[in-house]
């Protein structure tokens, strides 16, 4: 009869341990990025980002959970993570999530015109995010399939001539432009060794269509380049499982930008342990991991280290210089227990 008491009394206190509700963790503040917006353009748009990190240093992807105040709602509008142009002017917007703010600015111009399609800009990003442009399809240094395009774009006017005047009519058809063996073969209407690389309602298809619709025009000596790349968010600590939003700009050499996250190619350094698929950062198990974006010949780094649910903090070493400093920074992300001291021996 002890030995079932006993028993009895250890399934109670393991049925209240289960019962007991985890101690909520406060948020010490909320990061929005990008926090300056220019829109230069009718059809310019830039999406967000929106962490909040917790005072274990945790960070959390609260997007769909944020309040967004635009101070002159007639400059530009928001939905769903993303801000649109309106009208000209310049305006600041103030997001909220659990008592936590932060504000960002807007800035709009040109809002009634619309961008001029570049090949260099717009057709040739498509290529490098479908991978046709790498070492091991048209980007090889004899191309495939009797057809070569420069090593991740960096020969556009090249890539240009051989797409439209190395066989003239054969790879676009200006006249009718949908049957264009470009589009075709991208969406496997005819067979492509390639295989299906978007579909119709995609918006490479559009993007590629409207520029052959415009007659594929030739670029302007003048052209702005793509001069940097922006990732955001620069780093994530999330639990096991956990999902980021990430959003990424390019900087061109004429001091304008353009939200490019739908036409990166993403790539990571482990993808056992992080993906990104679309816009959306996915952890797996447990480490660090770093996630490249690559557009054109450019490209930017993120940082994100996956945690377990239950993962405490994490005491450090004594520090004496700044490579303690660092290396207890790290062991806490981590959540690493450091070595203890040793003898010199």
């Amino acid at each position: 009869m002890k030995l079932v008491s006993i028993l009895m009394a250890l399934l109670s206190l393991n049925v209240l341990a289960t019962e007991l509700p985890l101690k909520e963790v406060a948020v010490a503040s909320l990061r929005v990025q990008p926090k300056l917006i220019l829109l230069d353009h009718q059809e310019d748009f830039q999406s967000i980002i929106a962490q909040a990190f917790y005072e274990d240093e945790k960070s959390k992807d609260v997007l769909n959970q944020i309040e967004v105040e635009i101070v002159d709602p007639s400059i530009c509008s928001y939905e769903e993570g993303v801000f649109y142009p309106t009208k000209n002017g310049k305006t600041n917007a103030i997001i909220r999530f659990q008592g936590k703010e932060s504000q960002i600015a807007v800035e709009c111009k040109n809002s009634t015109e619309k961008e001029e399609l570049s090949f260099a800009l717009h057709v040739m990003p498509i290529f490098t995010k479908a991978g046709c442009n790498t070492g091991g399809c048209h980007g090889a240094s004899r191309g495939q399939d009797n057809f070569r395009l420069s090593l991740f774009g960096f020969d556009p006017k090249g890539d240009r001539h051989r797409l439209l005047d190395e066989f003239p009519g054969r790879r676009v058809n200006l006249a009718v432009p949908e049957d264009s063996m470009l589009l075709t073969k991208a969406i496997k209407a005819v067979p492509h060794t390639g295989g299906q690389l978007f579909d119709k309602q995609s918006n490479e298809y559009k993007v590629l269509l409207k520029w052959l619709k415009q007659g594929a025009p030739e670029d302007k000596k003048d052209l702005k380049k793509a001069v940097r790349l922006e990732f955001f968010p620069a780093n994530s600590v999330i639990n096991q499982g956990g999902q980021q939003t990430v959003s990424v700009r390019v900087v061109y050499s004429d001091g304008s930008d353009a939200d490019i996250s739908a036409l990166c190619s993403f790539i990571s350094s482990d993808d056992s342990l992080a993906t990104i698929d679309g816009k959306v950062l996915q952890t797996k198990k447990t480490g660090e991991a770093f996630m490249m974006a690559r557009f054109g010949t450019l490209t930017a780094l993120t940082q994100v280290i996956s945690l377990t649910h239950n993962s405490g903090a994490i005491e450090g070493i004594k520090e004496v210089n700044y490579i303690d400093q660092l290396s207890n920074k790290k062991w806490r992300e981590l959540r690493l227990p450091p070595s203890g001291g040793c003898s010199d021996e």
